[in-house]
């Protein structure tokens, strides 16, 4: 529900289960546990994070194609189609610094950031896959000589233009999980890589050198870089 003050709900719940005993302060939550059961839930986690990122991006779900209206005009999809975005926005209330508790908002930093990992992945797989579909144009392209247009012209030239059309799709459909990865970035890090708490901004350094080596693409830039610099000099 959009209506509702999420970082409010979640330092309610975060209250309640302390009250039971069920969360406990310092670093005796799961991600501070250093204990190979613990260790595993950590790797679990971020492989579970990426499973559901490719399994949305095969099926549409993490840039869904645009439908079109009534009158034939190409519409945005609606937020229900995109359930990676419901967990983008539920990781980001986590990580927010509406909410208290540092268990919690160390938990919403890990699972936004390995969120961003499954989505840079997914970035790649449609950066190969645009690459693909441009080399098969460039090859039809190519391929065409004279008599070609003199026979079978028009199902060659439909063909060329379904080239192009998926070309363009896979150029789209890269560009908007690059958006979405930034956006993700963008509502998260500057806050968190001068929490307070020092696992968090070590969590914050380590991912942000991680990212910076699998997508130079989108953070070895300036932007990126600076956050580097200040960490290390922290």
């Amino acid at each position: 529900d959009s209506t509702l003050d999420t970082p409010a709900v979640l330092e309610q719940l975060v209250q309640a289960a302390s009250a039971e005993g069920a969360l406990i302060g310092g670093k005796h939550y799961p991600l501070m546990r250093s204990t190979p059961e613990f260790r595993r839930l950590r790797a679990r986690t971020a492989d579970f994070l990426e499973l559901l990122v490719a399994q949305a991006m095969a099926r549409e779900l993490l840039v869904p194609p645009p439908a079109a209206d009534a009158g034939g005009a190409p519409r945005e999809p609606d937020g229900a189609a995109a359930p990676v975005r419901w967990l983008l926005d539920a990781f980001v209330a986590m990580a927010s610094n509406a909410v208290r508790a540092r268990a919690l908002r160390h938990t919403g930093t890990f699972l936004a950031f390995r969120l961003c990992d499954g989505l840079l992945r997914a970035h790649a797989a449609a950066g190969k896959d645009e690459a693909d579909a441009l080399a098969q144009l460039d090859a039809r392209r190519g391929g065409g000589g004279g008599g070609g247009k003199k026979k079978g012209g028009a199902q060659s030239g439909g063909a060329l233009s379904s080239l192009e059309a998926a070309v363009a799709a896979k150029s789209a459909a890269r560009a908007s999980i690059g958006e979405l990865a930034a956006s993700l970035f963008d509502a998260t890090f500057p806050d968190r890589y001068r929490d307070t708490a020092a696992p968090i901004r070590q969590e914050c350094a380590a991912s942000l050198g991680g990212w910076i080596a699998s997508c130079p693409s989108l953070f070895l830039d300036n932007v990126h870089l600076k956050y580097l610099g200040w960490m290390l000099s922290d």
